[in-house]
């Protein structure tokens, strides 16, 4: 069916898309879907949980890259402000984006406020009456077989053949031409009771795909493939040390025949199951009580369940129980199983990595480079906000311009900077030669750039001071046109936790022992944030336990206590046996002198 609910024939004169929430909304609640945890991020009653991946705004030219959200994560900004609407959200992010949200702002009411979101679709510039809107491809996740191609669909987005996307993408039609190109509607149009829309594009359906009576076969599953996961979930590690991608593992999970859905569930509702511990209870039993085994967690299927006795060989779904034989239990409550089991093992220095979301990986026509902007490092060890316990992140340094008033930041897009003060940022403003515009290409400016900059975007309104957030400092210029730089709330690096891959026990922190953790050069203490690129720039290198907040000098005592471990376990051992015996062989003597003693009296 297309959009308007009509069946689709091949002997249409005017070929129309197909929309998947008309067909496959015949029989599934196409609303309630699109509540779902992928698609509700504008919706201010959703709870937002522990912070995930942004998305990033990335600019190399102006040097931007800047975590944005419409969830409340601490660290991100709201796309709005940085003059992101709906339609230019879409454009930017659509290439890895399953629609619905901010891609159909049509579609209802928000949760909390009630309020239509209807008049996203009038902002200034959109074309929503020409594109149509970027409703949620569910095919995306569902399709069972390899004809659907997300490639295809980021293709048509980047047009902005919205509507049509979920068409080519899913090989139905091929579909030519650009929305751009289209002309907009004339008003007067849209008021004549016989006005049939706007002009379409130029479609050819594969007639295979239809059967004699006109149908078409939609081959889809229930437990998608971990493959269709991945086109927007994957990651790479780059940078000179990178192994190649054949010599790295896979999650033990994915190589025992599991997949994404098995842990992360869902209802009709679509409230996908982050699998973390604390997480907002959204299932629901008969009754309509949180249910208590709805979120699975690491412990959730590899400890027993007490509520069901455990008498079976392990967890949930007869996951493996862990034995941790040795480890101290202050370690399961100070840590999260994710900090020995998850992500690559750790080195002295954070690896770089790239993501779909962040670096478009599985575009074709994307050139991608090792050093290309945005910096993203793993795995970083520190305390999660909502429970306090160590678990690894990754981690990215924002980066952007912006006017600080009352000690706020406001940042500013990179539109702003190019009309401002895009020739201060040239190669040719630098003048270090060459070798500055190599580094300028991953976003690093000198100083005299960097002043230069801020001078031009001093703004005569009451907008506030003109500043520069970059690697954990903003940057200010005084009135002789010097340049300072000092902490600031906003320079803060922003981190999401890593939950995959998991490593097998085999190769999980501590299975060397002690000094896994605890050695004078442990990562998990003493691991470097400074990141391949970072290292060039002779950054300031911070630690882990640094980054935590806790004291070095205690660290470092601490792995001391571990250097003589063995040995000091040989002497207590030792020392113990030698008292035991001089107990033994005096409490002997004792023994027989009360004897003796005894045997006089009688």
């Amino acid at each position: 069916y297309d959009h308007e609910s009509r069946a689709i024939r091949l002997s249409d004169k005017t070929p129309h898309p197909y929309s998947p929430a008309k067909t496959c909304g015949k029989c599934h609640d196409a609303d309630r879907i699109g509540r779902g945890w992928h698609f509700n991020a504008p919706d201010s009653g959703v709870d937002p949980g522990r912070p995930g991946e942004p998305w990033l705004l990335v600019d190399e030219l102006t040097g931007t890259q800047i975590p944005i959200s419409s969830r409340p994560w601490p660290g991100t900004y709201r796309p709005e402000t940085l003059g992101l609407s709906a339609w230019r959200f879409t454009k930017t992010f659509g290439r890895h984006f399953p629609g619905g949200g901010l891609g159909q702002p049509n579609r209802g009411p928000d949760l909390q406020t009630g309020q239509d979101k209807g008049k996203q679709a009038q902002e200034p510039g959109a074309r929503w009456q020409v594109s149509g809107q970027l409703e949620i491809d569910w095919m995306i996740c569902h399709s069972a077989n390899l004809a659907y191609d997300p490639a295809e669909r980021a293709r048509q987005i980047e047009r902005e053949n919205f509507k049509w996307a979920p068409t080519a993408a899913l090989g139905l039609a091929a579909v030519s031409g650009s929305a751009k190109d289209l002309p907009e509607p004339d008003p007067l149009d849209i008021l004549d009771p016989a006005y049939e829309g706007p002009p379409g594009l130029p479609m050819t359906f594969d007639r295979s795909r239809f059967d004699a009576a006109g149908r078409v076969l939609f081959n889809i599953t229930r437990r998608p493939s971990a493959a269709n996961c991945y086109y927007c979930h994957t990651t790479r590690q780059v940078g000179p040390a990178a192994p190649a991608r054949w010599q790295t593992d896979m999650d033990v999970h994915l190589t025992g025949g599991m997949t994404c859905t098995d842990c992360h569930r869902n209802g009709i509702d679509h409230m996908i199951v982050r699998g973390y511990e604390g997480e907002p209870r959204h299932s629901q039993d008969a009754n309509g009580a949180p249910a208590a085994r709805g979120t699975p967690s690491c412990r959730d299927c590899h400890l027993p369940d007490p509520g069901r006795g455990a008498a079976g060989p392990g967890g949930r779904t007869s996951a493996p129980i862990p034995r941790h034989n040795g480890l101290p239990p202050l370690h399961l409550e100070r840590m999260t199983c994710t900090a020995c089991h998850s992500g690559p093992w750790p080195q002295q220095r954070v690896r770089a990595v790239q993501t779909s979301l962040a670096h478009r990986l599985g575009l074709t026509s994307h050139d991608r480079r090792d050093d290309e902007l945005p910096h993203i490092v793993e795995p970083v060890f520190i305390r999660q906000a909502h429970d306090n316990r160590i678990a690894p992140h990754r981690m990215l340094w924002p980066a952007f311009w912006g006017h600080m008033k009352d000690d706020k930041v406001r940042p500013l897009s990179p539109e702003v900077i190019k009309k401002k003060a895009l020739k201060h940022l040239s190669p040719a403003s630098s003048s270090g030669g060459d070798g500055d515009h190599k580094a300028q290409k991953r976003g690093v400016f000198s100083d005299k750039q960097i002043a230069a900059t801020l001078k031009a975007l001093v703004s005569k309104s009451n907008e506030g001071e003109a500043v520069y957030v970059r690697q954990g400092k903003i940057y200010r210029r005084s009135s002789d046109g010097s340049l300072s730089a000092e902490e600031h709330p906003a320079a803060k690096p922003y981190t999401w936790a890593l939950a995959h891959d998991v490593r097998p026990a085999a190769q999980s922190l501590g299975v060397r022992g002690c000094n896994d953790c605890h050695a004078s050069d442990a990562p998990m203490y003493f691991g470097e944030l400074a990141g391949p690129w970072d290292q060039a720039k002779a950054l300031p290198v911070r630690t882990m336990t640094e980054l935590r907040g806790e004291s070095k000098t205690l660290a470092g005592a601490w792995s001391l206590s571990f250097a003589g471990r063995t040995a000091f376990k040989i002497f207590i051992f030792g020392a113990g046996f030698i008292l035991a015996l001089v107990m033994l062989h005096y409490g002997n003597r004792g023994l027989a002198a009360l004897l003796k003693k005894l045997a006089g009296r009688s």
